[in-house]
């Protein structure tokens, strides 16, 4: 504090300025970080939704019946006999198109579990996770078992994921098959990660910027006080016709300059 007592006026001021737009682009910076991050995570669903709606679309000609409502969901799917997937190629091309994970379940009594059968989600071995199951303990299975539509975040072979799980019945209502769309939430904590950190960038551009605009304005402003300065100088040392600059000025260095003057004249 007495460092800073013992500056220069106009650095004090533009240190001040500065801290100022430091200040308040800080603020901006996470009010815009936290609008980033649900705009990111808000288009991460609704490419699910896409995903979800590719991967029905595909599976229509198998039988699948499905309808879209206005938010663009999936509902009332119904398959009046689970087809047989001989390949994945289903599940390949949504991924190729949406960049994200695929998956068909289906309901297998022997086990009471619904099973992969065809999917583009890979096990820890990096293999397809063709065979497992979704896991009847975990907090998928009892939503989707009531019929409901699960939407959330889950861990899948150690990896988190944005997911929507939707349930699919037969002409009896019973639920026999589960179509899964997911992306990959380290994904989108990446995007997340780049955006704030360009939020951040731009952030100290503009404090920059604006700390070296300040000492420019403070730096003009400073000139007639140091030119009023230097001629009390002057005065002091009893050079008592030494011209007053900035008298015209309608601020307070104009008031100070002509105070000066009268007191110069006095002086005389």
């Amino acid at each position: 504090m007495k460092r800073f007592a013992t500056l220069p006026l106009g650095l004090k001021l533009v240190g001040m300025i500065s801290g100022l737009i430091l200040l308040v682009s800080t603020v901006v910076t996470i009010m815009v970080e936290r609008d980033l991050e649900n705009s990111i995570e808000g288009q991460a669903v609704q490419m699910q939704k896409v995903s979800m709606r590719a991967l029905a679309a595909a599976l229509a000609p198998l039988g699948l019946k499905y309808t879209v409502n206005d938010q663009g969901d999936l509902v009332d799917l119904a398959w009046e006999r689970v087809p047989q997937f001989g390949n994945h190629g289903i599940v390949d091309r949504v991924g190729q198109l949406t960049g994200e994970t695929a998956t068909i379940f289906t309901w297998e009594t022997a086990r009471g579990e619904f099973v992969r059968r065809t999917t583009n989600v890979l096990n820890s071995d990096g293999e397809r996770a063709v065979g497992t199951v979704l896991g009847a303990s975990g907090p998928v299975h009892p939503v989707v078992m009531r019929g409901d539509t699960y939407r959330g975040e889950a861990e899948i072979f150690g990896k988190d994921y944005l997911t929507i799980y939707q349930p699919v019945r037969n002409p009896e209502g019973d639920v026999v098959a589960v179509l899964y769309t997911g992306v990959s939430r380290e994904a989108v904590d990446t995007a997340i990660r780049e955006a704030a950190m360009t939020a951040a960038a731009m952030t100290l551009l503009f404090v920059a910027l604006g700390s070296v605009a300040s000492y420019f304005a403070v730096r003009k402003l400073m000139t007639p006080l140091r030119e009023v300065n230097a001629a009390i100088d002057q005065i002091a040392a009893g050079h008592f016709d030494t011209p007053v600059p900035a008298t015209q000025h309608r601020d307070e260095i104009g008031a100070i300059a002509r105070t000066l003057t009268e007191f110069r004249d006095q002086l005389a």
